[in-house]
């Protein structure tokens, strides 16, 4: 993996507090060498926001400056690609080590590496996969689902016999399946996702000439939920939706079962895939991929699939974070912090961020050398000192006047944070419109975040009195 492409996975992460666990996976698969590769080309200095959960043997290989929790017997050692049981204990003490710390505040959430599932269920693991083990020790209804490469694909139902897929298919498993789909998509800066679903049948049935599941039972289903998705379609064929996803038309594929959504992912994406579980209270991202145990050990294991998964997770806990952040509004005073006045809330360090903005600004070469430092200058004189009151998570800039030069960087300003998937508030007092600063994709806070607003008004249409746009 070059240097460009963990740059570019960088600019997707949110500086967190709490580290982010790495578990090695089974030690004699691929996961342990893919951590050991990813880990040299982390910076020193971003080292230590990521806790690495493994046999103490190999942990001591491992780059300085991560945090190293050790996990199994201290004098552990394995063959690469011969998988052990005592290998396999080593990967399910990892496991359990990361949900712990999760749920006691050690760590934000988890990537886990790739195991053996037959070798954990020679030792008692009552588990089908790593997705039933974090849902039944942290609590909620899973999701499985898969991004970081040119596909995004939820499924529905995954480890199941295909025999049973049409009896676990319901309307609260699609609902959750679907709700799983548009929070995918909006960590990745998509805020009104188009979701296309697989039929279960040939051809989506064919309007019952090859089966009758998505004429009478789940098309019905998806009609009541474009109500609340209205980006998303009744049964499609499954033989041509991908191709429509990779040509642009969906954002998401929503597959039935397992091998229906996998199968293509892996032929596209099989590099650089992200297994993702949503639904559950904390994060937690895999490699796309398995252990590998017929190339462990020999260097040629790619180390991308791992780098998105950790990207991923940064995006993820960025969406939560700015999800939590709107549920919080209520609770603020008006104007508590800055005044009357135009506002952004994005969900990353108000400093971190700030810089971030002004990075951006130099990168694409928007504003001459003079205007860019004079703006830095201010910036960081009036801006930072200001914002250092605000809540953690949270940031607040206001608009510092209406002169047409600021309403050219406020414009900026909002578009580079909202293509990056920052969810934006802005409110006004006076009488300059907001359509004006061509600022016209946000988001009002009444309904959760997902209210449509009228952009020739900047009003919402849930309530006249609203002033958000």
């Amino acid at each position: 993996m070059s240097i460009s492409t963990l740059k570019k996975n960088r600019r997707s992460e949110t500086v967190t507090v709490l580290p982010l666990a790495l578990t090695c996976g089974d030690p004699a698969g691929v996961g342990p060498e893919i951590i050991a590769a990813w880990l040299q080309l982390v910076p020193v200095a971003r080292r230590a926001g990521f806790a690495v959960l493994g046999p103490s043997s190999w942990l001591a290989t491992l780059p300085v400056g991560i945090v190293s929790v050790s996990v199994g017997l201290d004098d552990f050692v394995t063959e690469p690609g011969r998988p052990t049981s005592e290998g396999a204990s080593v990967a399910w003490a990892a496991m359990e080590r990361a949900a712990q710390g999760c749920q006691t505040g050690e760590f934000f959430g988890v990537v886990t590496g790739p195991v053996s599932k037959a070798a954990l269920a020679r030792i008692g693991y009552a588990f089908p996969g790593q997705t039933e083990f974090f849902a039944a020790r942290w609590g909620g209804e899973p999701v499985m689902a898969f991004g970081g490469g040119k596909l995004r694909v939820v499924l529905a139902t995954w480890h199941v016999p295909l025999y049973d897929v049409l009896a676990l298919l319901g309307s609260v498993r699609l609902r959750r399946t679907v709700a799983a789909a548009t929070t995918l998509a909006q960590s990745e800066g998509i805020s009104l996702p188009r979701i296309g679903v697989c039929g279960l049948n040939p051809h989506a049935g064919e309007d019952g000439l090859l089966g009758t599941a998505e004429r009478d039972f789940l098309n019905p289903i998806l009609l009541d939920l474009q109500a609340s998705f209205p980006g998303l379609t009744l049964c499609e064929p499954g033989d041509t939706l991908f191709a429509r996803q990779l040509r642009g038309e969906f954002d998401v594929v929503v597959a039935l079962y397992h091998d229906q959504g996998l199968a293509p992912l892996k032929a596209v994406d099989f590099d650089k895939a992200v297994n993702v579980t949503l639904g559950l209270p904390f994060v937690r991202t895999s490699p796309g991929h398995g252990t590998a145990f017929g190339i462990a050990g020999k260097g040629v294991a790619s180390c991308l699939s791992f780098a998105n998964a950790v990207a991923v997770a940064h995006r993820l806990v960025a969406t939560k974070n700015a999800a939590d952040t709107w549920a919080s509004m209520k609770r603020w005073p008006e104007n508590s912090y800055l005044g009357d006045a135009r506002t952004v809330v994005w969900s990353w360090s108000p400093r971190r961020g700030l810089l971030r903005f002004c990075a951006w600004w130099k990168e694409e070469k928007i504003a001459s050398r003079l205007t860019k430092w004079a703006f830095r200058l201010a910036s960081s004189a009036w801006l930072i000192p200001r914002l250092s009151l605000l809540p953690p998570k949270c940031a607040r800039v206001t608009k510092l006047s209406c002169d047409s030069h600021r309403n050219l960087v406020w414009k900026w300003q909002c578009s580079w944070l909202a293509k990056r998937g920052a969810i934006v508030m802005v409110s006004y007092t006076n009488s300059n419109p907001l359509p004006s600063l061509g600022v016209t994709a946000f988001t009002c806070p009444h309904d959760g975040g997902h209210v449509a607003v009228d952009s020739k008004s900047a009003l919402c249409r849930k309530s006249n009195s609203c002033r958000f746009f």
